[in-house]
């Protein structure tokens, strides 16, 4: 009984070691995986990526969607009796050109400055596009021979007794070089967000002219209104001319009233687009920082621990996650 006991005691001290042991070692480790995958968790910049890369094909859209929108002019074809006994004994015909000039050569002219800077925005957006096809998948290599050449130093200060100042100069030099090859990257975003400025600029101006213009219409359909009138009114009949007026009418306010919620669709998009950018930059700028502090470390004291800084890295995870954000890219520009 007692040797049953004792055998008890022994597997519940077992058990609450493994616990402790648990505690210790086991949660540590996911929680720094978990802290791993955080800091190179690249989602925000792959929906800035995907944002993107979709829109010239929404910018095509938005061309085919203005220049093909109706703005007239129209024609009333009136036919109306002038004499009845029973049945109609004279018949009228008469037409009328119904045409919004004013308004409408003020909208074309702008759909025609719309449509010349929206065919211009491949040229625009090719610096962004060389970033995806060209700048990250090259970095990402950088990145990858660069880790392959830290990590192997991090198996050499394992295997050997602690760091060498050769070492320590070398992973200093590729952190500096990493910092360097961001900045590149940076740049040539920046390029891209300069080249797009004009454009976008250009895009909210005609918005708010589209605006101007539809807040303007009543005036202008006022005055049309007003000319039909006169000539219907010298007319010996009336027919559906007032009707057929009121239909021409609707379509006018409705195809302005596309255009520009067309144009306020494309501004939110672009806003977006811009935005994107910042993301990406945002992304790339902390990378910089974070490399560039830490090789300044090792350049400020010998007492850092060599094995210590490469292993804050987290080389293995980065590298996959660079890996993955240039084939992404690459995936939505195709």
């Amino acid at each position: 009984m007692i040797r049953y006991l004792g055998k008890n005691r022994i597997i519940a001290i077992m058990a609450a070691l493994g616990i402790v042991l648990g505690t210790l070692f086991l949660f540590p480790r996911e929680s720094l995986a978990q802290s791993n995958q955080a800091e190179y968790d690249f989602s925000s910049a792959k929906n800035a990526i995907a944002t993107l890369s979709q829109f010239p094909q929404e910018i095509n859209r938005y061309i085919t969607e203005v220049s093909q929108t109706s703005l007239g002019p129209w024609k009333l074809d009136v036919s109306c009796c002038t004499d009845y006994f029973i049945w109609c004994l004279n018949t009228r015909n008469f037409g009328y050109r119904v045409d919004y000039s004013g308004s409408r050569s003020n909208l074309e002219n702008v759909i025609r400055r719309y449509e010349q800077n929206s065919r211009e925005f491949s040229n625009s957006f090719s610096p962004i596009g060389d970033w995806f096809k060209i700048a990250l998948p090259q970095f990402s290599s950088q990145f990858n021979a660069a880790s392959e050449r830290i990590l192997a130093i991090q198996t050499e200060i394992r295997q050997g007794n602690g760091s060498t100042p050769e070492q320590r100069a070398e992973v200093t030099r590729l952190l500096n070089k990493l910092s360097s090859n961001l900045q590149e990257q940076s740049n040539q975003l920046k390029v891209g967000m300069s080249s797009l400025a004009t454009f976008l600029q250009n895009q909210n101006n005609y918005q708010r002219i589209i605006t101007n213009v539809n807040n303007g219409l009543n005036p202008s359909i006022q005055a049309t209104l007003s000319k039909m009138q006169d000539f219907v009114n010298q007319q010996p009949c009336r027919g559906d001319a007032d009707a057929q007026f009121n239909s021409i009418q609707q379509q006018f306010t409705n195809s302005v009233q596309k255009i520009n919620n067309t144009l306020i669709t494309l501004n939110t998009r672009t806003q977006e687009m811009d935005k994107s950018i910042s993301i990406l930059l945002g992304t790339i700028t902390n990378f910089i920082t974070k490399y560039q502090l830490i090789a300044n470390q090792l350049n400020a004291t010998e007492n850092t621990q060599l094995g210590s800084v490469i292993q804050s890295l987290h080389l293995t995870v980065a590298k996959q996650a660079w890996e993955d954000l240039a084939k992404y890219a690459a995936e939505q520009l195709a």
